[in-house]
């Protein structure tokens, strides 16, 4: 059974290697963190979309949210409600690297986080700028090497 499955939890996400656009070159096994609150996501660039799994039994209705970051968005309303979202520790996720991707750009990445943090979430500034910190921190540590 999958780990999240296990749990009974509203929320799992995977393990994941970045794959080169040709398939060629495979990344290291991206570490997880065990679980995920909603303060611990906001400083948190470690969850992969593709290795997302909510369980709608437990969250109840919901829907996208037209917003820059959606999934982001999605993730931080179910966790707001009190759920914890679990990592799941197997190596079955590839994350495919391609360049004319919109995710591949980090720049625009990391703005679309700050305007989900000021506009989304409605965070103070100092304390979107001390999630914002951290999240650029660990996306530093993560994409350090392939």
């Amino acid at each position: 059974m999958l780990g999240g499955i296990e749990r009974n939890a509203a929320m799992s996400y995977a393990q994941y290697r970045r794959v080169s656009a040709d398939g060629a070159a495979v990344g290291k096994l991206v570490d997880i963190p065990d679980h995920l609150t909603y303060d611990k996501l906001l400083r948190n660039t470690i969850v992969s979309t593709s290795s997302v799994i909510i369980d709608r039994v437990l969250t109840g209705p919901f829907s996208m949210t037209e917003t820059f970051y959606d999934d982001f968005a999605l993730w931080l309303e179910i966790l707001k409600r009190g759920f914890v979202a679990h990592g799941f520790k197997e190596d079955h996720v590839r994350y495919r690297v391609v360049s004319s991707s919109w995710s591949h750009n980090k720049l625009r990445s990391a703005k679309w986080v700050w305007r989900a943090y000021r506009n989304v979430e409605r965070l103070s500034i100092p304390y979107a700028a001390w999630c914002f910190l951290n999240y650029a921190w660990r996306a530093i540590l993560k994409y350090r090497s392939f």
